[in-house]
C-alpha cells in the first residue's frame, strides 16, 4: 500500500498518522518525493494555518494522529484555540532553531 497525503475535510487515521502543521512547499515536495522511495506506509495529514475554513478539522487531527510536527515558524500566528490544543500533546517541532531544519529529517531519522 502507498502513502497518503490527506488535506482538510478528509481524514485516515491509522496507528501511522502524522499532522504536519504549517509546512511550506517545499518541505512538502520533498517528503513526498521520499514517500515514493520507502516501503513503509505512512498516512500524512497536513494542515496550514492560511488554511480557510479548516482549524476544527486541525484540532480534531491533532488528538487523533500518532505524531503532530509544527513548522515553529509559525506558531506565533496560530489561534489561542490550536495552541491551546498542541500544549496537551507533545508535537515535534521543525524549522529553524529545532533538531529537525525540515521535516524530512524527523522522517529521516524516526522510521517505524
Amino acid at each position: 500500500m502507498s502513502s497518503r497525503i490527506i488535506t482538510p475535510p478528509d481524514n485516515y487515521f491509522t496507528a501511522n498518522s502524522y499532522l504536519i502543521i504549517n509546512a511550506q512547499d517545499e518541505h512538502i515536495d520533498t517528503l513526498v518525493l521520499w514517500l515514493k522511495t520507502v516501503p513503509e506506509t505512512y498516512d500524512i495529514h497536513l494542515w496550514h494555518l492560511y488554511m480557510p475554513d479548516t482549524e476544527i478539522w486541525a484540532l480534531q487531527a491533532v488528538l487523533k494522529t500518532t505524531v503532530v510536527l509544527i513548522n515553529n515558524e509559525f506558531i506565533d500566528y496560530m489561534s489561542s484555540a490550536m495552541r491551546k490544543q498542541l500544549s496537551r500533546i507533545n508535537p515535534v517541532l521543525f524549522g529553524k532553531g529545532t533538531k529537525y531544519k525540515e521535516v524530512i529529517h524527523y522522517f529521516l531519522t524516526n522510521r517505524p
